[in-house]
């Protein structure tokens, strides 16, 4: 019998922070401006920031690449100060990787808050980063 061959995902080597216009603020806002307000009102030595990486995505927004050990605080941390620093007509997200994971046999009074709790306590995460589905039976 053939052993099926186990996935081992990779950690990523840094997090990031992805800025966004809307395509109606293209007209009032370039990508320039925004990162040079953003240079000129946040100071990375004050966040612990050591190192950024700016992209251009294949969809035309921003990336701010941060490596490092304690690469995902810092990123939330920078992604705080940018949305306190611009305004609305940018959408600043924290992407994550993300799996998923079914549960059988569990029962029926638990909660979906319960669950979220105990995911994120075993897998070192926010809570407000577990995503639970309807319950299904």
């Amino acid at each position: 019998s053939k052993e099926k061959s186990k996935v081992v995902r990779r950690l990523p080597r840094s997090s990031a922070v992805t800025l966004r216009i809307s395509e109606e603020d293209k007209e009032k806002h370039t990508y320039a401006d925004i990162l040079r307000t953003a240079r000129d009102k946040i100071s990375l030595e004050k966040l612990d920031i050591e190192k950024t990486r700016i992209k251009k995505t294949a969809g035309g927004n921003i990336l701010i690449a941060i490596p490092g050990a304690n690469k995902g605080a810092e990123a939330d941390k920078l992604a705080e100060e940018l949305s306190k620093v611009l305004d609305n007509a940018v959408t600043i997200a924290r992407p994550n990787i993300m799996g998923e994971l079914r549960m059988f046999g569990l029962d029926d009074s638990i909660s979906k808050d319960e669950i979220k709790e105990v995911i994120s306590t075993q897998g070192k995460c926010k809570v407000t980063d577990v995503v639970t589905a309807e319950f299904r039976v």
